[in-house]
């Protein structure tokens, strides 16, 4: 059980009904609350980085919420205060700046890959959730080892983009991610990618 909560006089009316949002963020860090109750904080404004903290959340009073970060050795609940500052909703969590809720987390060029890309050797569909599934247009080709279909992990590390797929003796694929005009590319030693879109700023 979490300690005991500590009460301290807040700018928040406890008859005051209010929504929290998934987003919240103060600029340097950002924190996600899902309706199921898991929480990830992440140190930095990318969503497709790995968080710095998971765990579960919950919400002990129209004032406070509390965050259960997943730890091997011990359970650390973290209070976070609820207040009002100028006007709006604010979080703060321990050693951070309030955190106000955000419609949605900033543009980043992750973004740019979510979806389907096209290829004469097959579909690419690129997730949110960090996952990707390579469906080929055939398996009659000399390489069946790169055009099997096969799903796995994606990250973007600078302009390229690395595939890891689940199957073992499968090794990862590299892409270049390159614009020209308003299309994107997708550039691989043994396939590209391409797609119409523009890139988000």
């Amino acid at each position: 059980m979490p300690p005991p909560v500590v009460h301290t006089p807040l700018s928040l009316d406890p008859m005051e009904e209010y929504e929290l949002g998934q987003w919240w963020t103060n600029g340097r860090q950002m924190l996600r609350l899902d309706d199921i109750g898991f929480y990830a904080l992440y140190g930095e404004m990318n969503r497709y980085h790995k968080p710095i903290q998971r765990g579960k959340w919950s919400r002990q009073s129209y004032a406070v919420l509390w965050l259960e970060p997943y730890e091997e050795l011990k359970t650390e609940w973290i209070r976070v205060q609820v207040s009002r500052i100028e006007g709006r909703i604010a979080l703060t969590i321990p050693k951070m700046q309030p955190m106000f809720s955000t419609e949605r987390p900033p543009p980043v060029m992750e973004d740019n890959l979510l979806g389907q890309w096209t290829s004469d050797k097959g579909t690419l569909f690129i997730s949110g959730n960090l996952r990707y599934t390579f469906t080929p247009a055939s398996m009659d080709i000399d390489h069946p080892g790169i055009v099997a279909g096969h799903r796995g992990a994606w990250r973007l590390d600078g302009d390229r983009l690395l595939l890891t797929p689940d199957p073992p003796n499968m090794g990862p694929f590299e892409f270049r991610l390159e614009e020209e005009a308003e299309a994107l590319r997708l550039r691989g030693a043994q396939m590209t990618f391409d797609r119409n879109a523009t890139l988000a700023h």
